[in-house]
């Protein structure tokens, strides 16, 4: 038996997801200690975050994905993570986020990103190399030389 939907139509989901957006636009009231000493009070961006984004519906991230499975709810969901995605690309573009934690961030929670290399290593032995550079016929003809040459004897 499964839980009862936290939403019971998508157009309620969707108006809760609406208000973590406008909350977050809205930006959070800071008062700082300025280098001088003085107080200052300014208006600080709230980035957009699934983990935010789950608190403000009273859920977890998990709950999100979840509701992705849910007919009529996947692209509310999507449409909101594609968001927040696009909002940390935009970010991390123009420097208001670090752009090394932007990636992995994207790395971590969005399809499509990747920030690991992945490099084939082929060990090859002086011999392959030499044959694929000079042909199996002069390959030969180096090995019966090197037969003949004693140690700092110069082969011309």
């Amino acid at each position: 038996m499964s839980r009862p939907l936290l939403f019971k139509t998508p157009k309620a989901l969707q108006a809760k997801i609406d208000e973590y957006f406008a909350v977050c636009d809205a930006g959070e009231k800071v008062t700082e200690l300025s280098k001088r000493g003085d107080l200052v009070t300014y208006i600080k961006p709230v980035p957009y975050t699934i983990e935010g984004l789950a608190l403000h519906l009273q859920c977890d991230p998990q709950t999100i994905r979840n509701y992705r499975k849910k007919e009529g709810y996947f692209g509310i969901i999507s449409h909101a993570r594609v968001k927040i995605f696009n909002s940390w690309v935009k970010q991390g573009l123009t420097g208001s986020f670090n752009p090394k934690i932007v990636a992995l961030c994207l790395a971590a929670n969005a399809e499509g990103y990747n920030v690991r290399q992945e490099v084939d290593h082929k060990v090859s032995s002086v011999e392959e190399i030499l044959s694929r550079l000079t042909g199996p016929g002069h390959q030969a003809q180096l090995e019966h030389q090197a037969d003949d040459v004693t140690d700092g004897e110069v082969i011309e």
